[in-house]
């Protein structure tokens, strides 16, 4: 973390202009992939296993008295990182503490940080479907009316994988579960929102508390697919129908 913090430090001071250092990665020329509401993903030919985040930053409501858009008024450049941040948490967690769990990961995996030309890069296995194109997500797979009972049975053994490693993943949908090959093996694996950007972190120190959580989202992805979701085995249904997705928002009972 003190390593984090320090290249965070010095690209604070770039962006003001009294820091100069060597890019590890040149990016400004490249064009992203895909953009999100705080960052943009790259891919450089250099680095064909890895996909790169850049944090870009946030519009900010000033009329909106939201405690979260008042912080990052106050400390723009702290607060823009703190995704990244959770992200590391989270990665760190469950390492260090479900390291001898005997199924594989089920996120992709984080590959360090890097100073590029657009500022801090957090590099990220590249989850791709055998010929280095990015795998379709789970959301993409449904919309096409694709979902069949090897991609559930696929889904049950991600969600299992994601309770044993106890994985803190509070944007855990459909839009950011990646269909991949590892290992030669086709799975679906969470490319994006680990961490927790809760202010009281309970999902950290609570074991139990963050697997409630992740069955209370796992039941979401079930609905949002019309499956159901059994309560006591925490599989998701097997019957022999393709669906497509439901598109309206989904809320717990």
């Amino acid at each position: 973390m003190i390593l984090v913090g320090t290249v965070l430090d010095h690209a604070i001071l770039r962006k003001s202009g009294r820091c100069s250092l060597n890019y590890d990665l040149k990016l400004i020329n490249l064009e992203a992939q895909a953009r999100g509401s705080e960052r943009a993903i790259y891919f450089h030919p250099d680095y064909p296993d890895i996909v790169f985040k850049i944090v870009e930053g946030k519009e900010i409501d000033l009329r909106s008295g939201k405690l979260e858009h008042l912080a990052l008024k106050a400390f723009p450049n702290k607060l823009m990182m703190r995704r990244s941040r959770k992200e590391l948490q989270s990665y760190l967690l469950s390492k260090f503490d479900y390291h001898t769990s005997d199924v594989n990961y089920p996120a992709a995996e984080m590959r360090g940080f890097y100073e590029s030309d657009l500022g801090l890069a957090v590099a990220f296995e590249r989850v791709t479907d055998g010929s280095n194109a990015l795998g379709p997500t789970l959301a993409q797979i449904a919309e096409a009316g694709q979902l069949t009972v090897h991609h559930i049975d696929m889904l049950n053994e991600f969600a299992q994988r994601i309770l044993a490693w106890n994985l803190v993943a509070s944007d855990l949908n459909l839009s950011n579960i990646v269909l991949g090959l590892r290992g030669g093996i086709s799975q679906f694996v969470l490319v994006d929102g680990m961490g927790a950007p809760h202010l009281i972190p309970l999902r950290y120190w609570s074991r139990r508390f963050n697997r409630r959580e992740l069955i209370s989202s796992l039941r979401k992805i079930a609905r949002r697919v019309n499956r159901m979701h059994d309560a006591m085995t925490l599989q998701f249904n097997d019957l022999n129908q393709r669906f497509e997705i439901v598109t309206e928002d989904v809320r717990d009972d």
